[in-house]
Protein backbone atom coordinates (compact mmCIF):
# COMPACT_ATOMS: atom_id res chain seq x y z
CA UNK A 1 0.00 0.00 0.00
CA UNK A 2 1.31 3.85 -0.72
CA UNK A 3 2.58 5.75 1.99
CA UNK A 4 0.37 8.24 3.58
CA UNK A 5 2.64 10.90 1.63
CA UNK A 6 2.49 9.35 -1.20
CA UNK A 7 -1.32 8.83 -0.81
CA UNK A 8 -1.93 12.88 0.11
CA UNK A 9 -0.35 13.87 -3.40
CA UNK A 10 -3.19 12.50 -4.60
CA UNK A 11 -5.95 14.22 -2.75
CA UNK A 12 -6.30 17.51 -4.99
CA UNK A 13 -7.13 15.69 -7.90
CA UNK A 14 -8.82 12.68 -6.20
CA UNK A 15 -11.32 15.60 -4.81
CA UNK A 16 -11.38 17.47 -8.25
CA UNK A 17 -12.52 14.53 -9.76
CA UNK A 18 -9.43 14.50 -12.29
CA UNK A 19 -8.03 11.34 -10.91
CA UNK A 20 -7.40 8.52 -12.55
CA UNK A 21 -9.59 5.28 -12.17
CA UNK A 22 -6.15 3.29 -10.53
CA UNK A 23 -5.39 6.52 -7.99
CA UNK A 24 -8.83 6.92 -6.72
CA UNK A 25 -8.79 3.16 -6.00
CA UNK A 26 -5.83 3.70 -3.84
CA UNK A 27 -6.65 6.78 -2.50
CA UNK A 28 -10.13 4.99 -1.57
CA UNK A 29 -8.49 1.95 0.10
CA UNK A 30 -5.85 3.82 1.98
CA UNK A 31 -7.87 6.16 3.75
CA UNK A 32 -10.78 3.13 4.55
CA UNK A 33 -7.80 2.24 6.95
CA UNK A 34 -5.70 4.99 7.41
CA UNK A 35 -7.90 7.48 10.33
CA UNK A 36 -5.16 10.05 9.70
CA UNK A 37 -5.40 10.55 6.24
CA UNK A 38 -9.18 9.95 6.26
CA UNK A 39 -9.58 12.74 8.22
CA UNK A 40 -6.81 14.85 6.09
CA UNK A 41 -9.20 13.77 2.64
CA UNK A 42 -12.38 15.37 4.74
CA UNK A 43 -10.16 18.30 5.21
CA UNK A 44 -9.55 18.30 1.44
CA UNK A 45 -13.36 18.37 0.37
CA UNK A 46 -14.73 20.48 2.79
CA UNK A 47 -11.90 23.20 1.35
CA UNK A 48 -13.15 22.42 -1.74
CA UNK A 49 -16.56 22.51 -1.35
CA UNK A 50 -15.99 26.36 0.36
CA UNK A 51 -14.16 27.51 -2.94
CA UNK A 52 -16.97 25.51 -4.99
CA UNK A 53 -19.80 27.46 -3.30
CA UNK A 54 -17.96 31.02 -3.12
CA UNK A 55 -15.81 30.85 -6.25
CA UNK A 56 -18.25 33.99 -7.75
CA UNK A 57 -17.01 35.93 -5.14
CA UNK A 58 -12.87 34.94 -5.22
CA UNK A 59 -12.28 36.94 -8.14
CA UNK A 60 -11.13 40.29 -6.74
CA UNK A 61 -7.47 41.58 -8.30
CA UNK A 62 -4.54 41.46 -5.49
CA UNK A 63 -4.97 44.77 -3.93
CA UNK A 64 -2.95 47.76 -5.80
CA UNK A 65 -0.53 48.04 -2.76
CA UNK A 66 0.66 44.30 -3.12
CA UNK A 67 0.76 44.64 -7.17
CA UNK A 68 3.16 47.48 -6.88
CA UNK A 69 5.66 45.93 -4.85
CA UNK A 70 5.27 42.81 -7.22
CA UNK A 71 6.07 44.82 -10.07
CA UNK A 72 8.97 46.47 -8.28
CA UNK A 73 10.51 43.30 -6.91
CA UNK A 74 10.48 41.39 -10.26
CA UNK A 75 11.84 44.37 -11.99
CA UNK A 76 15.01 44.93 -9.28
CA UNK A 77 15.33 41.30 -9.10
CA UNK A 78 17.83 39.55 -11.45
CA UNK A 79 16.64 37.04 -14.10
CA UNK A 80 15.78 33.67 -12.21
CA UNK A 81 15.65 30.50 -14.25
CA UNK A 82 12.40 29.05 -14.78
CA UNK A 83 11.21 26.88 -11.51
CA UNK A 84 8.56 24.00 -12.15
CA UNK A 85 5.36 25.13 -10.73
CA UNK A 86 4.40 22.61 -8.03
CA UNK A 87 0.57 22.47 -7.17
CA UNK A 88 -0.75 23.30 -3.95
CA UNK A 89 -3.47 21.33 -2.11
CA UNK A 90 -6.47 22.93 -1.87
CA UNK A 91 -6.10 23.24 2.10
CA UNK A 92 -2.85 24.78 1.96
CA UNK A 93 -3.60 27.03 -1.08
CA UNK A 94 -6.68 28.39 1.38
CA UNK A 95 -3.86 28.85 4.19
CA UNK A 96 -1.67 30.93 1.91
CA UNK A 97 -5.23 32.81 1.15
CA UNK A 98 -5.94 33.73 4.66
CA UNK A 99 -2.40 34.45 5.68
CA UNK A 100 -2.60 36.87 3.07
CA UNK A 101 -6.14 38.43 4.27
CA UNK A 102 -4.18 38.85 7.84
CA UNK A 103 -1.59 40.84 6.06
CA UNK A 104 -3.49 42.83 3.70
CA UNK A 105 -6.25 43.51 5.82
CA UNK A 106 -4.56 44.43 9.73
CA UNK A 107 -7.23 46.97 9.61
CA UNK A 108 -10.17 44.63 9.73
CA UNK A 109 -9.04 42.11 12.29
CA UNK A 110 -12.40 40.51 13.15
CA UNK A 111 -13.22 40.25 9.42
CA UNK A 112 -9.99 38.09 9.14
CA UNK A 113 -10.59 36.43 12.03
CA UNK A 114 -13.98 35.21 10.70
CA UNK A 115 -13.18 34.16 7.27
CA UNK A 116 -10.27 31.86 9.18
CA UNK A 117 -12.92 30.69 11.70
CA UNK A 118 -15.74 29.85 8.59
CA UNK A 119 -13.13 27.37 6.72
CA UNK A 120 -12.16 25.77 10.07
CA UNK A 121 -16.32 25.64 10.71
CA UNK A 122 -16.74 23.35 7.76
CA UNK A 123 -13.39 21.79 7.79
CA UNK A 124 -14.24 20.16 11.38
CA UNK A 125 -17.83 19.35 10.64
CA UNK A 126 -16.48 17.71 8.12
CA UNK A 127 -13.92 15.75 10.14
CA UNK A 128 -16.21 15.11 13.59
CA UNK A 129 -15.55 16.16 17.17
CA UNK A 130 -13.69 13.43 18.58
CA UNK A 131 -14.55 11.26 21.50
CA UNK A 132 -16.62 13.09 24.38
CA UNK A 133 -15.15 13.00 27.23
CA UNK A 134 -15.23 9.86 29.67
CA UNK A 135 -16.95 10.16 32.89
CA UNK A 136 -20.11 9.20 34.58
CA UNK A 137 -23.48 11.50 33.28
CA UNK A 138 -24.41 11.48 36.61
CA UNK A 139 -21.63 13.05 38.17
CA UNK A 140 -21.27 15.54 36.00
CA UNK A 141 -22.80 17.36 32.99
CA UNK A 142 -21.32 17.00 29.92
CA UNK A 143 -20.38 20.95 29.91
CA UNK A 144 -18.20 20.62 33.15
CA UNK A 145 -16.57 17.43 31.63
CA UNK A 146 -15.22 18.94 28.62
CA UNK A 147 -14.38 22.64 30.64
CA UNK A 148 -12.12 20.32 32.82
CA UNK A 149 -10.81 18.35 30.48
CA UNK A 150 -9.99 21.54 28.12
CA UNK A 151 -8.19 22.85 31.27
CA UNK A 152 -6.40 20.28 31.82
CA UNK A 153 -5.35 20.00 28.53
CA UNK A 154 -4.69 23.50 27.66
CA UNK A 155 -4.05 25.54 30.84
CA UNK A 156 -7.08 28.15 30.50
CA UNK A 157 -10.64 28.05 30.77
CA UNK A 158 -13.58 27.83 29.02
CA UNK A 159 -17.39 28.14 29.75
CA UNK A 160 -19.10 25.71 27.68
CA UNK A 161 -22.90 26.47 27.39
CA UNK A 162 -25.00 23.34 27.75
CA UNK A 163 -27.24 22.07 24.80
CA UNK A 164 -30.47 24.35 24.83
CA UNK A 165 -33.87 22.30 23.84
CA UNK A 166 -35.72 25.47 23.84
CA UNK A 167 -33.40 26.59 21.30
CA UNK A 168 -33.05 23.48 19.35
CA UNK A 169 -29.18 23.74 19.78
CA UNK A 170 -27.50 20.35 21.51
CA UNK A 171 -24.13 20.43 22.48
CA UNK A 172 -21.70 17.90 20.63
CA UNK A 173 -18.10 18.46 21.84
CA UNK A 174 -15.22 20.60 21.72
CA UNK A 175 -12.34 20.79 19.47
CA UNK A 176 -8.72 22.46 19.69
CA UNK A 177 -8.34 24.74 16.12
CA UNK A 178 -5.72 27.14 15.46
CA UNK A 179 -5.91 30.80 14.21
CA UNK A 180 -4.08 34.31 13.81
CA UNK A 181 -4.83 34.49 17.19
CA UNK A 182 -3.60 31.11 18.64
CA UNK A 183 -5.30 28.36 19.69
CA UNK A 184 -8.95 28.36 20.06
CA UNK A 185 -11.64 26.31 21.97
CA UNK A 186 -14.26 25.68 19.27
CA UNK A 187 -17.28 24.51 21.18
CA UNK A 188 -19.79 22.27 18.37
CA UNK A 189 -23.62 21.98 18.06
CA UNK A 190 -26.09 21.13 16.02
CA UNK A 191 -29.35 23.67 15.94
CA UNK A 192 -32.07 21.65 14.57
CA UNK A 193 -29.86 19.19 12.40
CA UNK A 194 -27.70 22.34 11.07
CA UNK A 195 -23.56 22.81 12.01
CA UNK A 196 -23.16 25.46 14.71
CA UNK A 197 -20.20 26.66 16.38
CA UNK A 198 -18.98 28.82 19.30
CA UNK A 199 -15.19 29.84 19.12
CA UNK A 200 -13.23 30.83 22.43
CA UNK A 201 -10.18 32.84 22.15
CA UNK A 202 -7.94 34.14 24.76
CA UNK A 203 -7.74 37.44 25.14
CA UNK A 204 -10.30 40.63 23.91
CA UNK A 205 -10.24 41.50 20.02
CA UNK A 206 -12.02 44.59 20.80
CA UNK A 207 -14.76 44.14 17.98
CA UNK A 208 -18.32 43.41 18.65
CA UNK A 209 -20.97 42.83 15.84
CA UNK A 210 -22.14 40.92 12.86
CA UNK A 211 -20.11 39.70 9.70
CA UNK A 212 -20.67 37.75 6.87
CA UNK A 213 -18.17 35.43 4.75
CA UNK A 214 -17.61 32.65 2.96
CA UNK A 215 -21.66 32.17 2.99
CA UNK A 216 -22.05 32.30 6.69
CA UNK A 217 -22.37 34.24 9.92
CA UNK A 218 -20.45 35.34 12.45
CA UNK A 219 -21.39 37.54 15.58
CA UNK A 220 -18.34 38.36 17.60
CA UNK A 221 -17.79 39.95 21.45
CA UNK A 222 -15.52 40.15 23.89
CA UNK A 223 -15.55 40.08 27.39
CA UNK A 224 -13.85 39.14 30.52
CA UNK A 225 -10.37 38.61 28.71
CA UNK A 226 -12.14 36.20 26.27
CA UNK A 227 -13.34 36.69 22.98
CA UNK A 228 -16.36 35.42 21.46
CA UNK A 229 -17.65 33.95 17.94
CA UNK A 230 -20.77 32.49 17.35
CA UNK A 231 -20.91 30.90 13.74
CA UNK A 232 -23.47 29.57 11.27
CA UNK A 233 -25.68 29.71 8.39
CA UNK A 234 -28.81 30.54 10.12
CA UNK A 235 -30.88 33.24 9.13
CA UNK A 236 -29.07 37.02 11.33
CA UNK A 237 -32.29 36.63 13.74
CA UNK A 238 -31.70 33.57 14.86
CA UNK A 239 -28.53 33.59 14.98
CA UNK A 240 -28.88 36.88 17.46
CA UNK A 241 -30.77 34.85 19.32
CA UNK A 242 -28.32 32.28 20.05
CA UNK A 243 -25.43 34.75 20.40
CA UNK A 244 -27.96 36.23 23.29
CA UNK A 245 -28.42 32.86 24.93
CA UNK A 246 -24.43 32.06 24.84
CA UNK A 247 -23.73 35.54 26.23
CA UNK A 248 -25.97 35.30 29.20
CA UNK A 249 -24.88 31.69 30.17
CA UNK A 250 -21.24 32.71 29.86
CA UNK A 251 -21.41 36.12 31.25
CA UNK A 252 -23.48 34.38 34.57
CA UNK A 253 -20.90 31.85 35.47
Amino acid sequence: MPSCPEIKALFAPYVDGESTALDRAAVEAHVGVCPPCRDALACEQACRDVLRARRGALHEPAPAPLRTRCAAAGASSPAAAPRRWVPLSVAATLVLAVGAALIYNLYAPAEALATQLTLDHVKCFRVGPGAAPAGDPAAAPLPALLEDRWRRQEGWGIQVPASWPAGGIALIGVRKCLSSEGSVAHVMYSCRGEPLSLYVLRGSLRADGLLETLGHRAIIWSGADRTYVVLGNEPEPELRRIAAYVRQTTESR
